[in-house]
């Protein structure tokens, strides 16, 4: 998640935003064909990691490794054990990632933003749903203030 996910993540939520300060408004969004082509990268990695995902047994973290987790959360062997007693909910919930990705990629290559950031909204939900069931059912959802640059990023006043 650290070193696939999160960073095409982030670059999908960043790419399009408006941003308002004193100086005016400024609209983010990608206009060359190169700044489209970057932003398509990172979808395309998001699909290839649903599809990682989903490879039964996958290890969590790397060897030797930890979850740099905060109280509540669960470590990696409770994920594996919750990941394995609920399977088919798991491959549900990683589909749901994988589509929310398929959207994004879909509004790229319509060159569509306003479609990108609902898609970014979608990402967010779905990496949220699955994190709320396996890595901490029992802390419930972060502060909002955690959220903010992740579901807020697409389209975000600042």
């Amino acid at each position: 998640m650290v070193a696939v996910v999160d960073p095409a993540a982030d670059q999908i939520w960043n790419s399009v935003s408006t941003e308002i300060t004193k100086a005016g408004v400024n609209e983010k969004q990608p206009r060359t064909d190169a700044e489209w082509l970057a932003v398509r990268h990172q979808a395309v990695t998001l699909i290839e990691a649903a599809n990682l995902l989903l490879i039964d047994g996958r290890q969590l973290v790397a060897l030797g490794k930890t979850l740099d987790n905060k109280a509540g959360y669960l470590n990696p062997e409770d994920i594996r054990k919750s990941i394995d007693g609920t399977r088919p909910a798991y491959v549900l919930r990683v589909h749901e990632f994988h589509d929310a990705a398929a959207l994004a990629l879909a509004a790229i290559d319509a060159r569509k933003p306003e479609a990108l950031i609902e898609a970014g909204a979608r990402i967010q939900q779905a990496c949220e749903h699955c994190h709320l069931q396996y890595w901490y059912p029992n802390g419930g959802p972060p502060p909002v203030a955690d959220l903010k640059g992740k579901s807020g990023a697409v389209g975000k006043v600042r």
